[in-house]
């Protein structure tokens, strides 16, 4: 049967060299432009991120309870609530909410910026763990 599949090893790996390369240098690009946005923007990146992040999350719970695979559980929680603190972080840092706010918006972004990327790193690293313990207990259910 092996020899019905062809190996796709090495053309899959200059794939992935290409994809490398041309990202880099599409980046020094973009590191070099004088672009500047403003809130408005901010908040339209953050709305548009938060609605791929309940989809992402949607799916996997779906999938999820089609398959009955813990691993999409704790993704599809994570995209959910990584949904959830991108959302509120749009919110908090939207300019049509500048009166209502306590404080400065610098001390805002620092803690609501990155705590959506921190929730669904930690839960993917989660699912993970649940991935490989599943071989685990599956290796040792066969014997």
């Amino acid at each position: 049967m092996e020899g019905l599949q062809p190996n796709h090893a090495k053309e899959r790996g200059l794939t992935y060299i290409i994809v490398t390369s041309v990202l880099l240098v599409a980046s020094l690009g973009a590191h070099r432009s004088a672009w500047h946005g403003n809130a408005e923007l901010h908040t339209l990146f953050e709305t548009i991120g938060t609605v791929l992040e309940f989809v992402i999350g949607a799916m996997a719970l779906v999938r999820y309870y089609t398959k009955k695979s813990g691993m999409f559980l704790l993704l599809g929680s994570g995209y959910l609530g990584g949904a959830v603190l991108e959302g509120c972080h749009a919110v908090v840092t939207s300019s049509f909410f500048v009166g209502y706010r306590s404080g400065a918006l610098s001390n805002l972004v620092v803690w609501s910026g990155f705590m959506s990327t921190v929730f669904i790193s930690l839960l993917m690293c989660a699912s993970l763990v649940s991935m490989e313990k599943g071989k685990v207990d599956a290796g040792t259910q066969d014997q």
